[in-house]
């Protein structure tokens, strides 16, 4: 009988053994397919990345080409007022019309106005700091401040950290 139930356990411990080398084979596999599908997916998000920083470059330089041509033009059209060393480029009527209507528009422009000037004062940081260091507790810097206690300790601790 002994001898019975010792086969049947060495039975059972061997099916064990075998179900979990099977188990184990199966997810050994599948982490390294979710590895090459993780590689294959980096790989893609960098391939965008250069791809679109590349069309942004070359925007970028398109940008800068037009305004050079611009600045050109305007050098152009800047040379056209000037006296040519040979003799005026535009006959003087012409040239006063375009400067009277050029004096006019300069005339009636007007600068934009802030109606509402925003007031700059010291951070929440600074004023915090400062409170600090004068020697108020951080209980009543953050009553002063109206902030939570644990705010007030984090923001000393990141500068106390800082220096």
């Amino acid at each position: 009988m002994i001898g019975f139930l010792f086969a049947i356990s060495f039975i059972l411990h061997l099916l064990t053994l075998m179900v979990i080398l099977i188990v184990w084979r199966r997810l050994d596999s599948s982490d390294k397919q979710e590895i090459e599908k993780i590689k294959v997916e980096m790989e893609d998000v960098l391939l965008a990345y250069t791809t679109e920083m590349k069309e942004e470059n070359e925007d970028f330089l398109n940008q800068l080409r037009s305004e050079r041509e611009s600045q050109k033009n305007e050098e152009v059209e800047n040379d056209l007022w000037a006296d040519d060393s040979e003799g005026t480029i535009m006959e003087d009527d012409n040239r006063s019309a375009l400067k009277g209507a050029v004096n006019e528009d300069l005339e009636s422009y007007s600068t934009p106005t802030i109606e509402d000037r925003e007031q700059f004062g010291p951070s929440l940081t600074s004023q915090v700091l400062s409170m600090y260091e004068k020697g108020q507790s951080i209980e009543e810097i953050a009553k002063v401040m109206n902030k939570g206690k644990g705010e007030i300790e984090l923001l000393i601790k990141f500068y106390q950290d800082g220096q």
